[in-house]
């Protein structure tokens, strides 16, 4: 079995160890976002909002985080299977598209990475990842877990697009991401955008296989 370079061992342990505190950082500042630990939440919050609250608050006890008398919860089980999940998504979404392996269920043409963006943006999917997980779910149910509540967490983008840039090999800041960085209580759904036809070229593109 071919082993990899010094050179090379030393480049997976940095994207590691990047993706591990982006990762980290991502699920901090969602589920305080979605205030998973405070006993109260407005009462203004969309139904959909409050509805993943309550499953995610079930899903950090089921890890082992308490909650006390008044209602308030610890979420640090919560928020290391998080960052977990976050990262994993990623990564085997990635692994299946460099390998060809990412089939569109409805035109049976291996998808590319920039194609599933572009799919998961007409869509209105948070992030190309997401979309891998639909796609390879059904046949992958040990690996990908649609019906894991950290999963439908609202990542923030910028998150996302520094996890993708580790991903991808992309040169991202030598800044720490601490916890803290990008709090913000906006932002939690994509909105849709107008299809631009990439069905339709990924299918014409398909009968050519």
């Amino acid at each position: 079995m071919t082993t990899l370079s010094r050179q090379l061992r030393g480049q997976l342990k940095t994207a590691i160890e990047q993706a591990r505190e982006v990762a980290d950082a991502a699920a901090w500042e969602v589920i305080a976002r979605v205030r998973v630990a405070d006993a109260d939440v407005p009462a203004d919050w969309p139904d959909e909002r409050k509805s993943l609250r309550r499953r995610l608050r079930a899903h950090a006890r089921s890890l082992g985080d308490t909650r006390d008398a008044a209602g308030a919860m610890t979420t640090a089980r919560l928020q290391d299977a998080a960052s977990y999940e976050l990262w994993h998504r990623m990564l085997f979404g990635r692994f299946l598209a460099e390998r060809g392996l990412l089939i569109h269920p409805d035109l049976g043409a291996a998808l590319t990475i920039t194609e599933l963006r572009e799919l998961a943006q007409e869509e209105g999917i948070a992030d190309e990842w997401a979309l891998a997980e639909r796609f390879a779910a059904p046949g992958l149910p040990g690996v990908f877990k649609p019906d894991d509540p950290v999963l439908e967490l609202p990542v923030a983008p910028e998150f996302s697009n520094r996890l993708r840039a580790v991903l991808t090999g992309r040169r991202t800041s030598s800044q720490p991401m601490t916890a803290s960085a990008g709090l913000t209580s906006s932002g939690a759904r994509w909105r849709k955008t107008p299809s631009t036809g990439r069905g339709g070229r990924l299918a014409r593109r398909s009968c050519r296989l």
